[in-house]
């Protein structure tokens, strides 16, 4: 896994990233929620005979940290398609 882009709040020279018992999930299914204060995502997988997803994953973020997220993700993606291509949600 490519991972040139990271972002904390921290000092990044203070931060040291630990995925000790890091559990990789896949999801092809996502769910967005909000409040006033906060922003939830779900993430879940489904196969594709059933209407049942099954979500695995929720994140509790403040709405300066969805931002932040947000761009991280394009940037990514921005990265990605220069690398290896134009990505095409019918593809998945």
């Amino acid at each position: 896994m490519v991972s040139s882009t990271t972002r904390c709040s921290l000092d990044e020279d203070a931060v040291v990233w630990q995925n000790s018992g890091l559990q990789g999930r896949y999801a092809n299914c996502f769910r967005v929620g909000y409040s006033a204060f906060e922003f939830v995502i779900d993430f879940a997988q489904a196969a594709s005979n059933h209407q049942v997803a099954e979500v695995h994953t929720r994140i509790i973020l403040h709405p300066a940290y969805s931002r932040t997220l947000l761009r991280l993700l394009l940037k990514s993606i921005e990265e990605y398609e220069q690398a290896h291509g134009a990505i095409h949600e019918d593809q998945a």
